[in-house]
């Protein structure tokens, strides 16, 4: 019986860093969904007030988006990324104390928490583009794509649980530390540069913007993109309030129960069809 083996690429690591980085940023991003509950009695926030820290992420994120892809593609996802990453990962460690400051501060922490995460996607796609081999990008792309559910997945029972056992500070002090030992390993395994030689006709040619938004099917995407985040990021802020508020349940069963939509789609977006190799994956 011929035993199959998978050779190991150099673009192996580089997706599995990847991938631990939209994991990071996401328990990053969704710690508070949960902590806020804690906070808001400790602070004495109205739900106004929450709303306000909930929300306030997104405005740094949804900010920096478009130049986050174009400094990728200017100085390369590497720098781009591992920057992001420490970025966020810093104001993930200062947010406790910005919350013990002022309501303004921890939402100013907020902001640039999402500045810095607006580079996570564009740079990824920037380093799969450059480091992946043409046929294996798919699978890339749905790899790094599912660790955003396998990080709110775990985020969301973890927070609840480190904040019921250990208080409402820690879970920010622990994700903020996981980035920066990923950065580490970052800049210390990933080279500068491109492992995919580009052909040798291959020119840089601007971006045809005015045709691409005439394009039906780019606004098909466009469409379909916001109404898949827009419940995923409405659930993964406020489900955990709403299972706590509800039917009274404990913080670590609202992170448990919150879960469970994002636990569906990982399962859906992470399925591998079998006897499948590719060029670089034949039996041996």
């Amino acid at each position: 019986m011929t035993e199959r083996r998978v050779r190991w690429q150099p673009y192996y690591a580089v997706v599995a860093l990847l991938c631990a980085a939209v994991f990071i940023s996401y328990i990053d991003r969704t710690n508070i969904s949960v902590g806020a509950i804690a906070m808001r009695l400790q602070f004495g926030w109205n739900e106004t007030q929450k709303g306000v820290v909930l929300s306030s992420f997104y405005v740094g994120y949804i900010s920096l988006m478009l130049a986050s892809g174009a400094l990728a593609n200017r100085f390369g996802g590497k720098i781009v990324l591992g920057a992001a990453v420490v970025w966020w990962s810093l104001f993930t460690v200062l947010t406790p104390v910005a919350a013990s400051i002022s309501l303004p501060l921890l939402v100013t922490a907020r902001i640039a928490l999402g500045l810095g995460e607006a580079a996570v996607f564009p740079a990824s796609m920037n380093m799969i583009g450059r480091r992946v081999p043409v046929l294996q990008r798919s699978r890339a792309v749905a790899l790094v794509t599912s660790s955003l559910y396998a990080g709110t997945v775990f985020a969301l029972p973890v927070t609840g649980w480190l904040v019921q056992s250990y208080g409402w500070p820690v879970p920010f002090y622990l994700f903020g530390a996981i980035g920066l030992l990923w950065a580490t390993a970052w800049f210390a395994r990933v080279e500068v540069g491109s492992d995919i030689e580009a052909p040798a006709s291959a020119e840089p040619t601007p971006i045809p913007w005015s045709k691409l938004l005439k394009l039906p099917a780019v606004w098909a995407i466009v469409v379909g993109h916001f109404c898949s985040n827009w419940p995923l990021y409405l659930m993964s802020a406020w489900l955990p309030s709403y299972f706590a508020r509800t039917f009274g349940v404990s913080l670590m069963n609202a992170g448990l129960l919150s879960a469970a939509p994002s636990l569906s789609a990982f399962m859906r977006l992470a399925r591998r069809p079998h006897g499948q190799f590719r060029r670089d994956e034949s039996p041996e």
